[in-house]
């Protein structure tokens, strides 16, 4: 608990600190190591810095042992950990898509959405939408682990329901699990394409494919595991890597960056 408490004081220190122009706008609160932005969908790679806002479709890539902190006013916080490629596909007042590409993110969505607001995290395999959790996902192409330390995460799968089927509810729900508090789960694309070859085979037969899909459901949800190892420790770990670092010889870049985040901090 400890963990999370420092990590969330942090991230909203350095938010409450900062002066932007949009005060709607996502900002880039603090960073360490090599982190780089893109507005061009990854032609071209540029700098970041503290206090920098994001637009939509704006790209930020992490290399190791590098991370950054995103601020979201009014919503919450995450970060971005080494080694990932994260895009904000939406940034609407009404609805907000971050698209993780590769790689690790911790997010605490710390105030509960209203009535017609939208957070969703989009991957290659599944959409995790949310109300009010803290939650870490970790993707690449082919699979995605969902872990949760508080609230509930609706993760639904991608896979497209074959149109022309005429049923009285609603087929989505089949594809969805929720991963409460202490759970965690996978999910990979090797399932899907199982999953929606099945579909396609059975979209002529309405009780074949309401078969189909509730047997996928049942075994997503065996899926669900009480997860081995807290996610706390993960915040802990992120509290200590600027301790970790000191102890440790440094290039020219990374320590410039830990130097303008504790400005940002001071601020």
């Amino acid at each position: 608990m400890k963990g999370i408490v420092c990590f969330i004081a942090i991230l909203l220190l350095t938010g409450t600190a900062m002066a932007v122009e949009n005060p709607d706008a996502f900002v880039l609160s603090l960073y360490v190591g090599k982190v780089r932005v893109s507005h061009n969908n990854g032609k071209s790679w540029n700098s970041v810095k503290v206090e920098m806002p994001l637009k939509e479709k704006d790209t930020i890539k992490t290399w190791i042992n590098s991370y950054c902190d995103i601020l979201m006013p009014n919503r919450g916080n995450f970060r971005i950990v080494d080694n990932s490629l994260v895009s904000m596909n939406i940034l609407k007042k009404q609805i907000e898509e971050i698209k993780v590409k590769k790689g690790r993110v911790l997010f605490n969505v710390s105030k509960k959405l209203s009535k017609g607001e939208t957070f969703r995290v989009e991957t290659d395999v599944a959409v995790a939408s949310v109300r009010g959790t803290e939650f870490e996902m970790d993707t690449d192409s082919e699979k995605l682990h969902v872990s949760v330390s508080e609230g509930a995460v609706n993760v639904k799968r991608n896979v497209t329901i074959p149109e022309g089927v005429e049923v009285d509810e609603d087929l989505g729900k089949y594809l969805e699990v929720e991963v409460a508090g202490n759970q965690t789960i996978e999910m990979t694309q090797s399932e899907n394409k199982a999953l929606q070859n099945a579909l396609n085979r059975a979209k002529n037969n309405k009780d074949e494919l309401l078969k189909v899909l509730k047997g996928s459901k049942a075994q997503t949800e065996k899926k669900l595991q009480i997860m081995k190892r807290n996610i706390k420790r993960v915040f802990d770990e992120l509290n200590q890597y600027d301790d970790s670092k000191s102890g440790s010889k440094k290039d020219d870049d990374t320590s410039e960056t830990i130097g303008k985040a504790k400005q940002g901090l001071k601020k």
